[in-house]
């Protein structure tokens, strides 16, 4: 527990600074973020097919690159577009099965494992550290330097009180085991409880940035419905997470290990602290480009 506090210490130090700074300072952080993370999963994958071992220091670099050609498209840096990343993306794969035809010890399957691996550090991370970058909300509000902080700080809030929320309404009211292969620990009271509070504590976090910006991501004019909205949308969000956590535990028992790495001593690695936020990030982002308020 002792090194678990210090580690959560040290971690906010170094880490809350550099999200607060934003631009350079953000994008520094998700690209130290994005290459432990593929080199994880790399790793942890390489349990259980040994030839792939060797393309654990590669095949993270292709993350990092994602990590850095979006920033240059969500920032309008040197004229990239969302073209220019999708191109990038195709490259990638591109590049993915030509390594495994020409490597005869890869099997053919394994580029399931590199593009998994992709998704998760670099397409996820990339989406996730995106939302700090947010400045405007098209035809509604411009210039709003701290607009995407708190609109990770709405995050992080709906996420966290998600885990608490699930672990303290398992443990009162927990019956019905949600998957017990995976976590057996987790209960279906537990993640529906996480879910409602996580849903509640996010809402309000939402709210009231709304109320400080004077604007409604959503465009509708009528208060009631708009929470209605928002606490939907934050419900969404949350079960996003849980699955996320999921996942995650299952690529570690699949591959017979407790955490990805020790990177964050007492913590385990980048994807056991950042499993949810990788996957709720991601989904919100791409929700804002959807309904086209980027």
């Amino acid at each position: 527990m002792k090194q678990r506090i210090i580690t959560a210490l040290i971690m906010a130090v170094l880490l809350i600074p550099l999200v607060v700074l934003g631009g350079y300072f953000t994008l520094a952080l998700a690209l130290f973020l994005s290459y432990i993370a593929g080199y994880e999963l790399i790793d942890m994958f390489s349990k259980k097919h040994p030839s792939i071992k060797k393309y654990r220091y590669l095949f993270p670099l292709y993350s990092v690159l994602i990590v850095l050609a979006n920033y240059f498209v969500v920032n309008n840096l040197f004229e990239f577009d969302y073209k220019f990343l999708l191109l990038l993306i195709l490259g990638v794969f591109v590049s993915i099965f030509l390594i495994c035809l020409r490597d005869s010890s890869l099997k053919m399957s394994y580029s399931g494992l590199f593009i998994v691996t992709f998704f998760y550090s670099g397409l996820c991370v990339a989406c996730l550290t995106s939302i700090r970058y947010i400045t405007t909300i098209k035809d509604i509000l411009s210039d709003a330097r701290y607009l995407g902080l708190f609109l990770l700080i709405y995050l992080c809030v709906s996420t966290m009180a998600t885990d608490a929320g699930a672990y303290f309404v398992g443990i009162k009211f927990g019956k019905h085991k949600l998957c017990p292969l995976i976590s057996p620990k987790k209960t279906v009271e537990g993640a529906i409880g996480g879910s409602v509070i996580g849903a509640v504590f996010g809402s309000v976090t939402y709210i009231l940035i709304e109320s400080f910006y004077g604007f409604s991501l959503f465009g509708i004019d009528n208060q009631l419905v708009n929470i209605i909205c928002i606490f939907l949308f934050t419900g969404i969000i949350t079960a996003v997470g849980q699955v996320g956590d999921l996942v995650a535990s299952k690529f570690k028992r699949e591959a017979e290990i407790k955490d990805y790495s020790n990177i964050f001593p007492g913590h385990g690695g980048v994807l056991d602290r950042f499993d949810s936020l990788l996957l709720t990030g991601t989904m919100m982002y791409l929700v804002f480009l959807f309904i086209g308020v980027l």
